[in-house]
């Protein structure tokens, strides 16, 4: 990753201090606007998702990735929606992820996909990096 990005990595050692590790990935400014985050801001703002997670952790996280785009998250835990099927009336789409979609998350919005009317979207989350704490 670094490599690809043009960043560095720095390495500092010292018996008193210990190891200091340093990464630098570049930043760039967009200026002629190619990365269409108004647009999609605009698209997005308002809308209400359902994450499904296994805990409130997972749920702040994707609160924090999408609070950016005006996007309000409701939580559910994946054990409640074994038991308990949501009312998706009151969404605009569902977060879920990846490492957490079972046979019973398949069946269920595979209904809701099968309605061509119906503009419910789904967005599937994967994990770049793993947090070792969860605070």
């Amino acid at each position: 990753m670094r490599k690809l990005c043009r960043g560095s990595i720095e390495v500092k050692s010292s018996k008193r201090t210990g190891n200091h590790y340093s990464f630098t990935i570049p930043y760039y400014v967009d200026k002629d606007k190619r990365n269409n985050q108004d647009e999609l801001r605009k698209s997005l703002d308002g809308k209400k998702a359902l994450f499904i997670g296994q805990d409130e952790y997972d749920t702040k996280r994707a609160q924090y990735i999408f609070q950016t785009f005006g996007i309000s998250i409701e939580n559910m835990k994946l054990s409640d929606f074994e038991n308990t099927k949501p009312n998706m009336k009151k969404y605009d789409m569902a977060i879920l992820r990846s490492s957490d979609i079972g046979h019973t998350h398949v069946n269920f919005f595979r209904n809701i996909y099968e309605d061509k009317s119906s503009k419910f979207k789904i967005i599937i989350m994967h994990e770049l990096f793993e947090s070792e704490e969860k605070n």
